[in-house]
């Protein structure tokens, strides 16, 4: 490849160029090679700390499976740059990932007080808090869904979140408006299917469980639509 030719033959004139080691690390993380992408941003991260760079080395070590190197990192970063909003993000992310909810809902609020109308704040806190204070993740929900009415998305949560309630009727119309912009996203049918099984509707559930199970699409709820459609299975 001439670009990389072309970004060897600059690294040799001036090995400590960042913006080519950036690059070069970038180039790293397309091929598969994330070590070798992985000691070029910790280099950079030494020699000049930046959140740009820290994001790339702890989303490298994400992939690694070392998150708790990412997590040490990032909370390192926040004690001294507090209102870093892209760097709490991060880190609420890697919470909500690795099954630490209460670290996530705890920076998740640190970065409302920062920026109150952040949407991935708000929607990830309506989800996380769906089961153990829905009033509170309805208020969430509904300020994300003031503020972008079209998201996908935020329209399923939101959707959950009433279903939780036992506002059938209100969960099934935003589910609709979501699946409207997005008719084959697998956990809105699956999450649709649960509504209409709280509606009543046992068969149409059932049917679109067999439809979505039939596909042989991957998901994260695709467990629990087989379980479901075990559930239904006299329908």
């Amino acid at each position: 490849d001439l670009a990389e030719i072309a970004l060897d033959d600059a690294l040799r004139i001036n090995p400590k160029h960042n913006p080519s080691r950036f690059i070069k690390a970038r180039l790293f993380v397309k091929k598969g090679e994330l070590e070798k992408a992985q000691n070029i941003y910790r280099k950079l991260f030494t020699e000049k700390p930046s959140n740009n760079v820290l994001l790339a080395l702890t989303r490298i070590e994400g992939l690694l499976g070392k998150q708790g190197e990412a997590i040490i990192r990032l909370n390192k970063w926040v004690e001294g740059h507090p209102a870093d909003v892209l760097v709490r993000i991060e880190l609420a992310n890697i919470y909500l990932m690795t099954g630490r909810n209460k670290d996530a809902i705890r920076q998740y609020n640190e970065i409302l007080i920062i920026s109150e109308n952040n949407l991935l704040a708000l929607n990830n806190l309506a989800w996380l808090l769906r089961d153990s204070d829905t009033d509170k993740a309805l208020e969430f929900a509904e300020k994300a869904l003031n503020i972008s009415p079209e998201s996908a998305l935020i329209m399923d949560t939101t959707a959950l979140i009433f279903l939780k309630k036992g506002n059938v009727e209100k969960a099934l119309s935003l589910i609709n408006k979501a699946l409207a912009q997005k008719n084959d996203a697998p956990a809105l049918l699956y999450h649709k299917a649960l509504i209409l099984e709280k509606k009543g509707d046992f068969k149409e559930a059932a049917n679109m469980v067999r439809m979505l199970l039939s596909s042989n699409v991957q998901f994260n709820d695709r467990a629990e639509s087989e379980r479901m459609l075990q559930r239904l299975s006299g329908y």
